[in-house]
């Protein structure tokens, strides 16, 4: 996560971070597996299952948040379509597309162009 920020409530208590920094590396990750101190607190208070399955990522069911006529005029009337930085033929397709790649793609090019908004057609006028 190069160019993020993530901060998990829990995590972020001084005593808590302080105590484990004071074990030593082999009684929190003994033979290098992960969480072992917490999967240990854990245990008994949540189910198995949640403290053995693997990790996996976080997904944003953006068909929930977005109808597809509000998202598509949002990126139509934005400053990098309006200056011919990403083409309308290509928000089109994707669009079309309709599947979660794309729906992933629209709302990528919509964050973009949230920034682009912001800092570089901004400060360049209409003329960027």
């Amino acid at each position: 996560m190069a160019n993020s920020l993530e901060l998990r409530v829990p995590f972020l208590d001084k005593p808590l971070v302080e105590s484990v920094f004071g074990l030593p590396v082999d009684a929190y990750a003994p033979g290098g597996e992960r969480k072992y101190v917490l999967k240990k607190l854990m245990s008994g208070k949540l189910p198995e299952r949640t403290l053995t399955k693997r990790k996996r990522g976080f997904s944003i069911p953006l068909h929930h948040y977005f109808n597809e006529n509000m998202l598509l005029n949002s990126l139509m009337d934005g400053s990098s379509v309006k200056s011919g930085l990403i083409r309308r033929e290509y928000i089109i397709d994707l669009a079309r597309q309709a599947n979660g790649v794309a729906i992933n793609r629209l709302w990528q090019i919509l964050l973009f162009d949230a920034w682009y908004s912001r800092w570089v057609h901004s400060s360049f006028g209409d003329s960027a």
